[in-house]
């Protein structure tokens, strides 16, 4: 369960946590004396676990933003900045973490809603 949770809160680092979160799962793998062969089992969970990474990544992840994602999900980056530093002030670490999920159900349901433009487009433009 440990490893669960390290792994869930390494993963909002972009890039090195997901690495991170598998490199210290390996001394647990590598020490563990009821593994008949360790070192094999600890190549083979650092090895599928990159390649896990890497096909996430690289493949899903994109295929996901350019099919449909691209156009619900578009947020420009000073905004979002802004809104980590609100949601820290006012939430703390846990807000700085959970204020980019937050602003994008946000941006969804008013692109999903029926929300007139006279009160959407200058929202978007806002988030945008």
């Amino acid at each position: 369960v440990l490893f669960w949770v390290l792994t869930f809160v390494l993963n909002y680092i972009p890039e090195i946590g997901p690495i991170l979160a598998g490199v210290l799962s390996l001394p647990a793998v590598l020490f563990d004396s009821s593994i008949p062969d360790p070192g094999a089992k600890t190549v083979t969970l650092f090895v599928l676990g990159m390649l896990f990474k890497f096909v996430t990544g690289n493949i899903v992840e994109v295929h996901m933003y350019t099919s449909r994602g691209g156009e619900w999900m578009r947020m420009h980056p000073v905004i979002m900045l802004f809104l980590v530093m609100v949601f820290g002030m006012v939430w703390g670490p846990s807000g700085m973490l959970l204020s980019v999920p937050i602003i994008a159900v946000a941006k969804c349901c008013l692109v999903t809603a029926d929300v007139p433009h006279v009160l959407l487009d200058p929202l978007l433009v806002l988030i945008e």
